[in-house]
């Protein structure tokens, strides 16, 4: 995916600034999302919401959080 092009429906999951996948589900980005967070913590993970045009950013899962 290319990333000066904006996704126009379902759920997009942003890293470090650039659109990387799109999912159907808000949770299938979330899971996918944290999941590469956990394992990559230093980068900006956040899911993108086309239909509210809305930004969530994403913390790692910890030991307390599960």
């Amino acid at each position: 995916m290319r990333a000066d092009v904006t996704i126009t429906e379902g759920f997009g999951m942003e890293v470090d600034g650039q659109m990387k996948a799109v999912f159907d589900t808000k949770e299938a980005a979330e899971k996918k999302a944290r999941e590469l967070k956990t394992k990559f913590p230093m980068l900006q993970v956040k899911v993108y919401d086309a239909a509210q045009r809305t930004t969530a950013v994403i913390a790692a899962k910890t030991s307390e959080s599960v």
